[in-house]
């Protein structure tokens, strides 16, 4: 902390989770997050397009994680003449919006669903399926899982996901706190 000269604090457990699994969906296997940027943004703020220079290492990617009033993010190209890209971030219940996206729009999906007790429906044949649709052939899908009931009841969650995962037209593996997997070509 500049102010105080005190370190900064650790980084949330949830947020080390949160970040490592949105890499591992982009293709950045064994990211760890090293810090933390928090902006808080009333409705109808704007922040201008900016590139970010803070980084120790380039290579590694940048997670945002966005929450509460829709936003348009846009990303600039690698050169300065290149037209940016608008991304709709958007805030709602993903099992009534999916249904509406277009098919093979997206190129990565993070998945991270409340326990399966209470939103079975985000862990079932036709929400996968409706993830299939949006993936673009290729297109990768990290869904945490967790491992609950394991100790108490044996159950085995992750590979229960990956199986019906597989039956959706996924290639799958078991990676870190949930299941990594790649929507099949064709």
């Amino acid at each position: 902390d500049p102010d105080s000269g005190a370190p900064w604090p650790a980084l949330p457990a949830v947020v080390l989770a949160l970040a490592g699994n949105a890499a591992v969906a982009a293709g950045f296997d064994g990211f760890a997050p090293d810090a933390c940027l928090v902006n808080r943004y009333e409705p109808g703020a704007r922040l201008t397009l900016h590139q970010d220079k803070d980084e120790r290492d380039f290579a590694q990617p940048i997670v945002s994680v966005s929450l509460g009033v829709p936003a348009v993010f846009l990303f600039g190209g690698l050169k300065r003449k290149d037209p940016p890209r608008r991304l709709e971030l958007v805030h709602g219940d993903v099992v009534a919006r999916l249904p509406d996206l277009p098919d093979a729009a997206f190129d990565a999906v993070l998945h991270d669903p409340p326990r399966f007790g209470i939103a079975g429906e985000l862990y079932s044949s036709e929400f996968y399926a409706q993830l299939a649709r949006v993936l673009r052939p290729g297109g990768r899908l990290f869904h945490y899982t967790g491992t609950p009931n394991k100790l108490t009841t044996g159950r085995d969650v992750p590979n229960e996901v990956a199986r019906r995962l597989r039956v959706e037209g996924f290639r799958t593996e078991l990676r870190g706190d949930g299941v990594l997997a790649q929507k099949v070509a064709g």
